[in-house]
């Protein structure tokens, strides 16, 4: 062997012990991450890759050294890695990637710039992000679905944050409380949908705070209209929060129904069921539920009460002679004359037709019988009037008083008698008492 021999020799050793400690370094990658993981040098030529790295891209070891990493990318791809490499960003970014069979992935992958034995390399991980992907394309769509949901919903939506302050409401929201955009609201604390500074510290403390325990559930309460006016509305409300006990400022939703044509509705079939829809006195049930509340409490503390019992005179003729609609007109002036001399804590009732009765509360016989001709002595000069459109009428009143000693059906029936004598005696009088007339 000669000199040149030798020295060949002992080139090669020394190449091979070099490469040797560079793959025990390179392999050191192996052993702390799981990851897919390469190194290439500055010319974009793999130097070494991983285990991991061959299973995702599907090659084998001897297939990939030397290539450069620009056969694992898309065109597109390869754009964005020279330009990060260029940079020697080590911010992460999405790549499409090619496998050796031509099949592509989707991954995130992350770079760093090395110096190792003087030269330039770069280390890169290299993550398959498939499944990434593909949830947050369903998440995607989800959102979307939500999304839709909540503008084109029905029920009207409310979300708060930080407080009591509007995140977001759907139009619907906006709709019921005459707002033109769901915008007008965002940003603006709760207080602005309350009827009063009150009405918002209430339904706070009774309501809100109160979401920190559970959910709540079918409140009734009124809001404010944009115009000023009252609504009412069915909530429902629940923190977004799911830790216990929740953080409120991390967001409320309240889920709300408008009630106010319902509420409307509501009162009205109270007012069929308690107001008589002619004069509008109370009708004859309304009439009695009332009549026994005061005559419980009168007997209770034995004051005074008074009860008249009205009859127009003549009523039949008039509808008779003159047509219903005239009698109906009649009844109404008729009312309107008997509400114009009672207080407001008197009871007004439309017994049936043209039969009326009034309760008298802490009423003595001679305050009852000041009121009775009042109302007797209007009806029968205000109807004669030349100017009156309905015909002249009068009324017969009979009235009973009592100190707790009797009831309201015995009172009502004293009264009817003393209103039949009224009208023996020859009508448009008052009877009070057995052969006392006014």
């Amino acid at each position: 062997m000669n000199d040149t021999d030798k020295v060949l020799i002992e080139q090669l050793q020394a190449e091979n012990s070099r490469l040797r400690t560079e793959n025990d370094q390179f392999r050191l990658f192996e052993k702390i991450s799981s990851e897919p993981i390469a190194v290439f040098d500055d010319q974009s030529s793999i130097l070494w890759v991983n285990s991991a790295f061959l299973r995702i891209f599907r090659y084998q070891e001897a297939e990939i050294i030397g290539k450069s990493v620009s056969i694992l990318m898309t065109a597109e791809s390869r754009e964005t890695a020279k330009t990060h490499i260029k940079n020697q960003s080590n911010k992460p970014y999405e790549a499409i990637m090619a496998r050796s069979d031509g099949s592509m992935f989707p991954a995130l992958v992350q770079g760093t710039n090395l110096t190792h034995q003087g030269k330039s390399i770069r280390v890169a991980t290299c993550t398959d992000i498939t499944v990434t992907k593909a949830n947050q394309r369903e998440l995607e769509q989800v959102l979307a679905e939500l999304e839709i949901f909540f503008d084109n919903s029905m029920i009207a939506v409310l979300v708060l944050r930080g407080g009591r302050i509007i995140y977001r409401v759907n139009q619907r929201f906006a709709d019921m409380l005459g707002y033109d955009s769901p915008n007008e609201l965002q940003g603006k604390s709760i207080r602005v949908i309350h009827l009063s500074e009150k009405n918002f510290v209430e339904f706070g403390q009774r309501f809100y705070d109160s979401l920190t325990e559970k959910a709540a559930h079918n409140i009734e309460h009124q809001l404010k209209h944009k115009d000023g006016s009252a609504i009412w509305a069915l909530s429902a409300g629940k923190a977004v929060d799911i830790n216990y006990p929740p953080d409120l400022n991390k967001g409320v939703v309240w889920i709300i129904y408008d009630l106010t044509q319902r509420k409307e509705t509501e009162q009205q079939l109270i007012e069929l069921a308690t107001i008589d829809s002619l004069t509008g006195a109370n009708t004859r049930r309304q009439f009695m539920e009332l009549g026994e509340r005061e005559f419980t409490i009168n007997q209770r503390h034995g004051r005074s009460l008074s009860l008249l019992m009205l009859d127009i005179d003549h009523f039949k003729a008039i509808n008779d002679r003159y047509g219903h609609d005239v009698g109906d007109k009649s009844l109404c002036r008729f009312t309107s004359f008997c509400q114009e001399s009672l207080r407001t804590e008197d009871i007004l009732g439309r017994l049936g037709g043209e039969e009326f009765a009034i309760i008298l509360q802490d009423t003595e016989i001679e305050q009852a019988l000041h009121v009775a001709e009042r109302i007797r002595n209007t009806v029968e000069s205000s109807t004669r009037s030349a100017s009156s459109d309905t015909p002249a009428i009068t009324v017969s009143i009979g009235i009973a008083t009592t100190k707790g000693e009797n009831d309201l059906a015995a009172t009502l029936k004293q009264a009817d008698i003393y209103l039949y004598q009224a009208k023996e005696k020859g009508r448009n009088c008052i009877v009070f008492a057995p052969d006392k007339a006014l």
